[in-house]
């Protein structure tokens, strides 16, 4: 029994070596990169991404769109004070409200 233990503690010893040695042979992550890096699609539209911001700014000042975006709450708190609004005026709610009738 005990040579059967021994044999055991042995197979435990080197299966332990060898994770170790795995573990130290796997590469790390290289300095400054970052996971996706190795897909080519991902790599290019991180590389085209500050054009984009660009575009994106230069799009919303010609269309005077400026500041932080407000929260959907906000923004329908707004819709509902603003003068002469209506819901029954669109026709998706005057649908809406129709079909929740019958």
């Amino acid at each position: 029994m005990s040579d059967r233990l021994e044999v055991l503690e042995e197979r435990v010893r080197r299966l332990e070596e060898e994770v170790a040695a795995l573990k130290g042979a796997a590469p790390s992550p290289a300095e400054g990169r970052l996971a996706g890096d190795e897909v080519p699609m991902l790599r290019r539209a991180r590389q085209k991404q500050p054009a984009i911001t660009a575009a994106a700014k230069e799009a919303w000042a010609a269309m005077g769109i400026s500041g932080e975006p407000i929260p959907a709450e906000e923004l329908q708190e707004r819709i509902r004070n603003s003068p002469g609004w209506d819901p029954n005026d669109n026709w998706a709610s005057r649908t809406i409200t129709e079909e929740r009738e019958e």
